[in-house]
């Protein structure tokens, strides 16, 4: 199989260590070098390797055949980064960027993404009511978007986030969010 579907193919399951296995295993065609190297970055990411992923991405960000897309996710990367890292200004500052990135591209799916960590940070360091425009914009951009994975972590989100009187709920969107990836095996969504 050619390295680099294999290696989104195993990310998108949430099997990080073997995307980059795949990664490296393998010669990545010329033209596609760009697009494995945002793909090296965001598995990093996800691996933990902080220092790597950054640096990664904003080597990627230099090139100037990126597209609006790769961009995104390397803006992504850098504020998961950050917020790993507490720092929440830079952290608001990047996934805004990745987000509006991705939505002036109609990338629904990148967009999804990048404002489901925003709002993560957001809510844990403003509170849930600083979160509701977001909220709300990002209950359109997921439905615009379709993907399950991102049905489901949304779900999974507005689930933790729920407070102990709305706990019924809680458990039908976290049994909403399994219904929607049983077949479908995405780890990443069960270790975060």
């Amino acid at each position: 199989m050619i390295p680099l579907l294999e290696a989104r193919r195993l990310a998108r399951a949430g099997q990080f260590l073997d995307a980059l296995r795949a990664l490296n295993a393998g010669e990545i065609d010329r033209g596609r070098r760009t697009e494995a190297d945002v793909l090296r970055a965001e598995v990093l990411e996800r691996l933990g390797d902080y220092t790597a992923a950054e640096a990664h991405a904003e080597q990627v960000l230099r090139s100037r055949s990126l597209t609006e897309s790769d961009r995104s996710t390397c803006n992504q990367v850098i504020g998961r980064v950050h917020m790993v890292g507490g720092r929440y200004n830079a952290a608001v500052t990047y996934l805004q960027r990745a987000a509006s990135i991705a939505l002036a591209a109609s990338d629904y799916d990148r967009a999804c993404w990048a404002q489901l960590w925003l709002l993560v940070v957001v809510s844990d360091h403003s509170g849930s009511d600083a979160a509701v425009s977001l909220l709300a914009e990002l209950r359109g951009n997921t439905a615009r978007s379709a993907d399950p994975l991102i049905v489901a972590a949304l779900h999974l989100f507005v689930a933790g986030d729920v407070t102990d009187a709305l706990l019924g709920l809680a458990d039908r969107l976290v049994g909403d969010a399994f219904g929607l990836v049983t077949g479908a095996a995405h780890e990443s969504l069960l270790l975060d």
